[in-house]
């Protein structure tokens, strides 16, 4: 039996088993989150795991929502030892909700990575991460620099995908790691390719294009003679990264995702950068320094022939690109910026800060090569959706959790009249809103929107659905329990 079989049968035993230190942390901390101490940190603190959990529906969902809604997110971000630097180092938990002919039942689970094992043994957070430092890893800077094989699977709390029909939980620091439909850690998904995979950086914002099917991203290549950003193709039905452009550079900045625009596909290198990647050793995000004084560069592929370009800005920062899309022989990317990188600071206090953004329309002339910067009227929002058959293409309408006082809501926000719609609650604060469209829809916002929503006052959660074109309500589910704050979802069609 090879090393790697044993490491995922001994991972596998190790998620089964409970050591008596985990199993008595678990009950403490099941008390305090029951406390009168209902902190921000106990909000994203979960460590219950359900299955197959029926829930009761308030309403009606339509018939033809069929598929399992699944989020992703840290749900373990302290213990009676301590806590984890960022809520962005958080342990993944997956939660499912499986939507069936109008029912729906429950199912959550931690995604079994090497740090959720380290946990289990000592209940202490030792692990390399976005802003945790390892205070016990073999992380070695000759491993980094010359790629050598780590077969740890990660804490991938981010995002979720299908890649080749498997399903496969993402975070910015490979590799991803596959799942199966009830929530069990298969292991780690290997790309069937020579691209850098172990010591590079990658968006974990995959985009598909609605019309080939092909996957496309970006990594970031950090080796001893080299350091680029490489874009990649993955075919349908592969896994095979295949390379179509490497775009070397003196230093990285922290780009968390990127959007397809017709032909082209657009990065933004913003000022936040890591001159010293070593220094990554002490957190990935650790390295990096705002560099204010210096533009952002926008860098446009062509995705035929990856030949490139890039033109400068005025600095800003973003997590999230909202879609671009073709006009007139122009480029336009909508995205959701920020000043500064201060947000990332400012995390651990989620959802009780100010989001602060302001959306950017990007036009850029790929004749001149020049852009220009269109400041929108919509603010305060993130984490932005869209119907996926429009990624790539002109849009009409996004959605988004736009942040308000005594809560945060969902808007519907349209690009060509201006006429937002919102859903609000008091005291309610909305996860990412996720547009599933109707299997015949004739128009663009045909569908229903979910989003897990998290009542402070009431100290529960519900998955809400909303009919995409009014915005009205029609129906929500109550949770067995709270679900922590999480990042981004996926639905997967039945």
């Amino acid at each position: 039996m090879s090393k790697k079989i044993l490491s995922y049968a001994f991972l596998a035993f190790m998620c089964f088993f409970e050591s008596p230190s985990y199993a008595a942390a678990k009950e403490k901390l099941k008390m305090d989150q029951h406390s009168e101490k209902f902190t921000p940190l106990y909000l994203y603190q979960n460590m219950e795991e359900q299955e197959n959990v029926p829930l009761v529906v308030e309403g009606t969902i339509p018939d033809w929502v069929e598929g399992d809604f699944v989020r992703n997110g840290p749900a373990l971000v302290k213990s009676p030892q301590g806590s984890v630097t960022s809520w962005f180092d958080g342990l993944a938990k997956l939660h499912t909700f499986k939507i069936r002919k109008g029912t729906v039942n429950y199912t959550c689970k931690f995604l079994c990575s090497e740090a959720y094992r380290k946990f289990k043994e000592t209940c202490t957070f030792d692990f390399a991460g976005f802003a945790q430092k390892a205070t016990s890893s073999s992380f070695s800077l000759i491993d980094f620099l010359f790629g050598l094989k780590n077969e740890e699977i990660t804490n991938a709390n981010v995002t979720l995908a299908e890649i080749n029909s498997k399903r496969v939980a993402f975070t910015e620091v490979p590799l991803p790691v596959e799942f199966d439909k009830n929530l069990n850690t298969i292991g780690l998904f290997d790309y069937a390719d020579d691209l850098p995979k172990n010591y590079s950086f990658e968006s974990a914002h995959l985009l598909k294009d609605p019309d080939t099917g092909i996957t496309w991203n970006f990594l970031i290549k950090i080796g001893l003679f080299e350091t680029a950003y490489q874009i990649y193709r993955i075919p349908p039905h592969s896994q095979e990264r295949q390379l179509v452009a490497s775009i070397p550079v003196s230093s990285i900045s922290y780009m968390h995702s990127f959007s397809l625009a017709g032909r082209y596909l657009v990065l933004v290198d913003y000022p936040l950068r890591a001159k010293k990647p070593r220094d990554m050793v002490d957190g990935f995000i650790q390295a990096f320094s705002w560099y204010g004084q210096d533009p952002s560069l926008i860098y446009v592929i062509d995705k035929a022939t990856g030949c490139f370009f890039s033109t400068p800005v005025d600095p800003f920062f973003c997590f999230h690109h909202v879609n671009g899309f073709e006009k007139e022989g122009k480029i336009f990317v909508d995205l959701v910026a920020y000043p500064n990188p201060k947000i990332i600071d400012d995390i651990n206090h989620y959802p009780f800060i100010e989001a602060n953004t302001q959306l950017l329309r990007l036009e850029i002339d790929p004749l001149t090569r020049h852009a220009k910067v269109h400041r929108q009227p919509e603010k305060n929002l993130e984490f932005p959706r869209l119907n996926d058959h429009h990624i790539g293409k002109e849009y009409h309408y996004f959605y988004g959790i736009q942040t308000q006082d005594g809560g945060d809501g969902l808007m519907k926000h349209d690009m060509v009249n201006g006429k937002p719609l919102s859903w609000f609650e008091a005291g309610a604060y909305a996860n990412e809103p996720l547009f599933v469209p109707h299997p015949q829809s004739r128009t663009e916002d045909e569908g229903v929107i979910l989003s897990v929503i998290n009542s402070t006052q009431k100290k529960e959660s519900f998955l809400l659905v909303l009919d995409a074109k009014t915005f009205k309500e029609l129906a929500r589910v109550r949770a067995p329990h709270v679900i922590p704050f999480g990042f981004h979802g996926q639905f997967f069609k039945e």
